[in-house]
């Protein structure tokens, strides 16, 4: 469900939205959304009669003269690691290797357009992104399939591809045509802007193509190396520890290269072996909220995304830049949205703990305080960290321990709350 004021996602048991607000409306999740407008105002794509589009030069992809088939079912191309606990495997196929290379290459075209069409349908409120070099949606966690943009029901067709065709073993791959264009037996153009492909394996190898590339058939090996780039894991991630190297040549790479000033508060900072990503903000506003992505070459951390709070959708941005990061390190939080509900202090809050003794005067004045319309974080001089709710049009004060409790309980308290109004150094 999606909140019907500022276009966040939010679970079906939410009443408030967690980045503006407003109460919880009506609004039906997007898909059955546009699919009921499409229904309702009869604009249905015609099929597309896929069987005059057999390309006569088929034979540069797929010999006709296949040599026997195997009855070994390859895996997918995968990760070279066990996925983690919740993580979902790539997607995996059985392929048909009794095809024809004019249905194979009919196949794929269809896919690559289907998908192409897909994705222009939905982008304006999705969030796609490469994984491991498969189409995926990062905001429900799924990776976009074959069967996926398909319906038997052509009233509820999202796509003109071919309803038969919703159980085939076609990858849908979302990559970089750079990637491809090294390989001469490949017709693809050299680009960095990441571009969905399709592809499907014959004992040749993959044939894979997309609407603007004609492409050619890749072997497997090397259809594995391709995707290897799309590896994002670079170790676990964790917190960077204060105080140690890492720490202190991050925030050297930020003072010198992106002019952030050396004693900022520092809203957040994890690293796993290759990235980091860094959440800061002057002292003296906490509005202002400055987010990096850096990486470690040669031992050394320099900043390779700047500002990337301006970006709508900063997930997919970052992603299409940085094709092999870990996207789990880089918080939830649009500021193009969150913006306009920070709150510079939280004076009248403080004030009403004080008048209720609820701080003391040996807690001194508050050296951090942060907040949106219904979330507050404040710090005192003592030491003592607060986590504040507004709730019912009162606010509910939680003393925390640290940075990683006052997460936990907003994360308790709602599904996707504004983590970024903490501060974790």
């Amino acid at each position: 469900m999606l909140c019907s004021k500022c276009n966040t996602a939010m679970s079906e048991g939410e009443n408030v939205c967690g980045y503006c607000g407003a109460k919880a409306g009506n609004r039906k999740n997007a898909v059955v959304a546009v699919t009921a407008l499409l229904a309702a105002s009869a604009v249905i794509a015609a099929l597309y009669v896929f069987l005059i589009r057999a390309d006569p030069r088929i034979e540069e992809f797929v010999e006709d003269t296949a040599p026997p088939v195997s009855e070994t079912v390859p895996p997918s191309p995968a990760p070279s690691r066990t996925p983690s606990a919740g993580e979902q495997s790539v997607p995996s196929y059985t392929p048909d290797y009794d095809k024809s290379p004019g249905e194979i290459r009919l196949l794929v075209d269809g896919v690559a357009k289907a998908a192409q069409d897909f994705y222009a349908e939905f982008s304006a409120f999705s969030i796609y992104v490469t994984k491991y070099g498969y189409f995926f949606e990062y905001s429900s966690n799924q990776y976009i399939k074959t069967e996926d943009l398909t319906d038997p029901d052509p009233e509820f067709a999202l796509t003109d591809l071919n309803p038969a065709y919703a159980d085939e073993s076609v990858l849908i791959l979302y990559l970089k045509p750079s990637d491809l264009s090294g390989y001469p037996q490949l017709d693809v153009a050299e680009s960095d802007a990441l571009e969905l492909f399709a592809a499907y394996e014959t004992k040749e190898g993959f044939v894979i193509a997309s609407v603007n590339n004609p492409g050619g058939v890749l072997p497997r090996e090397e259809l594995y190396d391709v995707l290897e780039k799309y590896n994002y894991y670079h170790g676990e991630p964790r917190t960077v520890v204060y105080g140690g190297e890492d720490f202190n040549q991050i925030m050297s790479a930020l003072v010198r290269e992106a002019g952030v000033e050396s004693d900022s508060d520092i809203r957040y900072l994890k690293q796993d072996d290759k990235y980091a990503v860094a959440i800061v903000s002057p002292k003296d506003d906490p509005t202002i909220i400055n987010q990096f992505i850096l990486q470690k070459e040669n031992g050394r951390w320099t900043v390779v995304i700047f500002n990337y709070e301006i970006y709508d959708k900063h997930k997919a941005v970052i992603n299409a830049r940085l094709v092999d990061l870990n996207l789990d390190m880089v918080p939830r939080d649009d500021l193009t949205v969150l913006r306009k509900y920070l709150r510079r202090n939280c004076t009248d809050i403080i004030g009403t703990m004080m008048m209720n003794s609820y701080v003391l005067d040996e807690d001194g004045a508050a050296v951090y305080q942060a907040g949106t319309n219904n979330f507050c974080y404040i710090i005192f001089e003592s030491g003592r960290k607060f986590l504040g709710y507004l709730n019912d049009d009162a606010w509910t004060m939680r003393e925390v321990k640290n940075y990683e409790e006052a997460v936990e309980v907003m994360e308790s308290l709602q599904r996707w709350p504004p983590i970024v109004i903490l501060r974790q150094y």
